[in-house]
């Protein structure tokens, strides 16, 4: 292969990479700054790129926070119902445990749990963002779990019950603990292995589990 031949699939690569580095820089710009504090200007930075290439893949700060919750959110869930999936046979307590697990490991311990902050705390101002991270996430995890419940009811290995209508009692925990890393770790640090399995422990029981039925 020439070095023109190289230089012009290098620079294909590089094309082609580009939307990816620059929704990786507005995630680190959203998770540093929120929401109405982050700029294009500094996205363009992070990435290394003009602001004008910027608004060549994305005509907002709006569709950059779509492709960020697309890039890093939305594959978890995805993840797991293919887990779900995959394996009809499993017990449905088991498949409640790794999704939870798969929860705190993906969103509690690590910085996507930022982007829930900055939801919770820029949302109200900003109905855009929180109606798309409802329909790309929330409505996604809970008709995920909805479906793990009820496979698990005509099963016998859950017993039917109002938290198969309302399965965000089921992940609310993985919530407060998201939350209070967020806002109260540095005064109290949480042992999110020991709370997990609490957490999992308690939803088991809560929806009925045959004695035989191990979770863990």
């Amino acid at each position: 292969m020439s070095d023109a031949s190289e230089t012009g699939t290098a620079r294909r690569r590089r094309k082609e990479a580009r939307p990816g580095e620059i929704v990786e820089a507005a995630r680190d710009e959203f998770v540093e700054k929120g929401f109405s504090a982050a700029r294009i200007d500094g996205i363009a930075a992070r990435a290394r790129v003009s602001k004008g290439l910027v608004y060549v893949y994305f005509p907002s700060k709006e569709a950059l926070f779509e492709a960020v919750v697309r890039s890093t959110v939305v594959p978890i869930f995805d993840r797991a119902a293919a887990l779900i999936a995959a394996d009809d046979r499993m017990p449905a307590p088991v498949q409640l445990r790794l999704m939870l697990e798969t929860v705190y490991r993906e969103m509690v311990e690590t910085d996507r749990r930022r982007l829930l902050h900055m939801i919770i705390a820029e949302g109200p101002r900003f109905p855009g963002m929180t109606r798309f991270y409802h329909q790309e996430v929330i409505t996604k995890g809970r008709g995920l779990l909805r479906l793990l419940i009820a496979r698990g009811v005509a099963r016998g290995e859950f017993a039917a019950s109002a938290l198969g209508d309302w399965p965000e009692i089921v992940i609310a925990p993985a919530l407060l603990a998201a939350i209070w890393k967020l806002l109260f770790d540095a005064h109290e640090p949480i042992d999110t292995d020991r709370y997990m399995a609490a957490h999992i422990e308690a939803m088991v029981k809560a929806l009925g589990a045959d004695d035989g039925v191990s979770a863990g």
